[in-house]
């Protein structure tokens, strides 16, 4: 067994600068991509596309924008998705233009369900809508800069009203904590992350996590790594957003590509056992792919299904590519408790660099049993310079091998590694 990139794909519309890839998130066979940079109502304005499969091939099926676009509004900064709902996020810093867009599918046509603002955002608008997170009848968003460390709005669904619910604060989080940056719900779950926390030293970063009860959300658990440590921003989404908290059941990743400790960044993984997180192991890349320096970014993005676990390394280099960057991701298994490396997986490189390289896991990553899909918002695509694109790998049982001049690495033919 061996994971093989399957196919790349983008969208024909996808133009100049695009950044399609930003953001993933996926729901059976229909996955929602943030595309930041899209000008066709307003420069950077943004939109969001949603592609199906059918018969292992992915095709779009429909381009979102919201009601209303704002010039820089980077509508797509964060997606989710669940079933026939989708939630869309933006980054927009002005009272006026911030929100969440909730869309929902009837047929194969989605349509804008609603916008969602919170009641104080004329007060505190805080980057409302920068972490969207859907499950069921229940969103959560983020807004990480509001007063008091930052804050998360939870909004809930009766018929096809969404209506305003709590406003979670950490209980204990620094006064620029970021409180928000990320969130992701799974089941009665709701974790958060606080990258800027310096509970225990300098911004090492926290993650909380919260539980809901007869509808009530309160916090069970603030998590810190064992050897935190002055800078390591855990779970910091950095210069681009490249989602580095990943929650599912009872497991959950927390990227740091700061990591102190480790050089090249590291990620943890937490799981749950009795209502209560306990850190289980801390993933390191097992084979440098790159120089080994601090510049792969291994933990910059991270996703799992709660067997396996795919951690972003967005700066990695390959010799053979210099001196273009393409990014790397590292696949890990669990066996008996113990998280083990799997595989070390390049893009393809079939395409002109027309924009100078290719920064596949910059963006983010969303893995569901033998499938995984990776975020290349800085891919040409062929017909323009960072237009963007996703990549598609899946798990194969017989892919033509050949052996690269790296100890222990074999490459297939589309460039999926596997460490050995």
């Amino acid at each position: 067994m061996a994971w093989t990139q399957n196919s790349k794909f983008s969208a024909a519309s996808a133009a100049q600068y695009d950044d399609l890839g930003w953001s993933i998130a996926r729901s059976g066979d229909t996955i929602v991509v943030g595309a930041i940079g899209d000008d066709t109502n307003a420069a950077s304005a943004g939109a969001a596309y949603v592609f199906v499969k059918t018969a292992g091939v992915w095709t779009l099926q429909q381009k979102l924008f919201p009601s209303t676009s704002y010039w820089f509004g980077f509508f797509g900064w964060d997606v989710s998705i669940d079933g026939d709902t989708i939630v869309v996020g933006s980054s927009a810093w002005f009272a006026a233009e911030v929100g969440a867009y909730v869309f929902t599918r009837t047929g194969a046509v989605w349509t804008e369900q609603q916008k969602l603002v919170p009641a104080d955002f004329l007060i505190d608008p805080g980057t409302f809508g920068h972490s969207v997170s859907v499950e069921g009848d229940t969103v959560a968003i983020g807004a990480y800069v509001t007063a008091g460390g930052g804050s998360v709005y939870i909004f809930t669904r009766a018929g096809a009203i969404w209506s305003e619910g709590q406003k979670l604060a950490g209980s204990v989080v620094s006064a620029f904590g970021y409180f928000g940056e990320s969130v992701h719900l799974s089941g009665d779950w709701l974790a958060i992350s606080a990258p800027l926390d310096d509970s225990i030293v300098t911004q090492e970063g926290s993650v909380f996590a919260f539980k809901v009860a007869a509808g009530i959300w309160t916090e069970q658990q603030k998590l810190i790594t064992s050897d935190a440590a002055v800078g390591d921003r855990l779970c910091f989404r950095s210069d681009s957003n490249n989602n580095a908290l990943a929650l599912n059941g009872t497991v959950l990743v927390a990227g740091c590509e700061r990591a102190s400790t480790a050089i090249g960044g590291a990620a943890y993984v937490f799981s749950l056992s009795g209502g209560v997180w306990t850190e289980q192991q801390k993933l390191l890349q097992s084979v440098r792919a790159g120089d080994g320096a601090f510049t792969e970014k291994f933990g910059r993005a991270v996703a799992t299904d709660g067997t396996r676990v795919a951690i972003g390394a967005g700066e990695t280099e390959l010799a053979a590519w210099a001196p273009d960057v393409p990014g790397a991701v590292y696949v890990y298994s669990n066996s008996g408790g113990i998280w083990s490396a799997d595989a070390l997986l390049f893009p393809t490189r079939v395409d002109p660099l027309i924009g100078g390289g290719v920064y596949n896991t910059d963006g983010s990553l969303s893995l569901a049993g033998s499938e995984l899909l990776v975020g290349g918002y800085g891919d040409d695509a062929a017909h323009a310079a960072s237009c963007g694109a996703v990549y598609y790998f899946t798990l194969e049982n017989n892919p033509t091998m050949m052996r690269l001049p790296m100890a222990g690495l074999y490459i297939d033919e589309v460039r999926g590694i596997k460490h050995t």
